[in-house]
């Protein structure tokens, strides 16, 4: 009765000491980005079929074409789940390959283990990709790495790829690492010994050939009522050194809602505490935080940042989910014109219509060429609204009234047609 006794306690300790991590693999949306791209590749990591889709160029809406320059891979284990996957943006034609991150499942949590990989996948034929008509899946090969130093699980793993694709570098709480893609190596160092605050989170991450920048948040402690802050950390990289933070930022504005917030469990993964971030050529950074509903807007020369402007959305949740940079380089963004839809809006059958509001137009304080900027739209269709004077329902103009249909709109709604037959202004 005792050895019974003593194996049943030993069975319920266990079970409450730690939880497998065991994530929901059909969730496209949890812990990263699961799709990345180029003007070479397509790639999309399935956790739920263990398999990357891969979609060559040249991409077309030619079905036979595009299943012809397509592959789906098997993963390179099964018990592996795959956080994000990358590809350098500018690449070439001869660098078909991506990279990704993951984390072994169905193991403790709380156990220090080597759980963490790194990967890279190679199309490794000769291929001209300008007039190619089909790939040969079976030409694909694996170069997997473990970062060798026991960690419990990360909530949070961040990668990023150079533009050029020499290079990628991934972020955790306990580690950042670095893989060199001529010698195939993997480096890792202790996230104590370059994050400024040990207790920060990277959520979101993008770099250029020299420099990058690191969204995410930091514990204020268990006595604080804002339990976590977001920060914005600047630093540069070597493939072959450890990070060094060169300049960060945190919302200090005061009296907003945004400010209030406590953040409370942005340790653990949960979609609206998504971040993300973007980089351009002149040194611009775009940073969304879409649990503040807002993206802010940096300025960099690679050794310092500097806030530069930023927008919300109202009080809600979900501006800055993702950010991205259009890709024009011979102009510049200076501002534009925000235009609202209002109300409940009026159904009739599937259709949905709405009050039309004109919003100011706004602009980038440091890029200004005009304040006043006139806009001149046209309207394709008109849709009157006509209120009963007493009792029944408004009208829509373009409702279909049958012969036998009488009521008093119907004199109201002869002139409204008629008023629609006239050539819709500008305004």
């Amino acid at each position: 009765m005792t050895l019974v006794l003593s194996i049943i306690f030993v069975l319920l300790t266990r079970s409450l000491d730690g939880s497998l991590f065991d994530p929901d693999t059909s969730n496209y949306d949890a812990y990263g980005l699961k799709v990345a791209a180029n003007d070479n590749l397509i790639v999309e990591a399935l956790n739920d079929y263990q398999q990357f889709y891969i979609q060559f160029a040249p991409y077309s809406s030619n079905v036979v074409q595009s299943t012809n320059l397509f592959c789906a891979i098997d993963f390179n284990a099964s018990s592996q789940y795959i956080y994000a996957v990358a590809i350098g943006k500018n690449q070439s034609s001869s660098q078909l390959y991506f990279f990704f991150v993951g984390e072994l499942t169905n193991i403790e949590e709380d156990e220090y283990l080597n759980r963490t990989f790194v990967g890279m996948l190679s199309y490794t034929d000769n291929i001209t990709l300008s007039n190619a008509t089909v790939v040969d899946c079976d030409q694909f090969q694996y170069d997997v790495n473990y970062i060798t130093s026991p960690h419990p699980h990360q909530e949070y793993l961040t990668l990023a790829v150079d533009p050029l694709g020499l290079a990628a570098y991934g972020f955790s709480n306990n580690f950042s690492f670095s893989y060199d893609v001529e010698s195939q190596n993997l480096s890792w160092w202790p996230g104590s010994s370059f994050w400024p605050n040990s207790t920060f989170m990277p959520h979101a991450v993008d770099c250029r050939e020299e420099y990058g920048v690191v969204a995410g948040f930091v514990d204020n402690g268990q006595n604080s009522r804002i339990k976590f802050s977001p920060f914005v950390y600047l630093f540069d990289m070597t493939v072959s050194t450890a990070p060094t933070v060169l300049s960060s930022w945190t919302y200090t504005v005061t009296g907003t809602w945004q400010a209030g917030q406590t953040n409370a469990g942005a340790d653990q993964y949960a979609a609206k505490y998504d971040m993300s971030v973007a980089i351009n050529t002149i040194g611009q950074v775009l940073v969304g935080i879409q649990s503040m509903n807002s993206v802010f807007l940096f300025s960099t020369n690679g050794t310092t940042m500097t806030l530069v402007t930023w927008r919300d959305n109202g009080r809600s949740l979900g501006f800055g989910k993702g950010v991205a940079w259009l890709g024009f380089t011979d102009i510049q963004i200076i501002g534009g014109l925000r235009i609202g839809l209002s109300g409940t809006g009026e159904e009739e059958e599937d259709m949905i219509l709405k009050d039309l509001e004109f919003y100011q137009p706004f602009n980038l304080s440091d890029n200004i060429l005009a304040q006043n900027v006139e806009v001149t739209m046209q309207i394709t269709k008109v849709v009157n609204e006509t209120i009963a004077l007493i009792g029944d329902e408004s009208k829509l103009s373009d409702e279909k009234k049958s012969e036998k249909e009488t009521s008093p709109y119907d004199r109201l709604e002869q002139s409204v047609d008629e008023f629609e037959a006239f050539p819709v202004p500008t305004v």
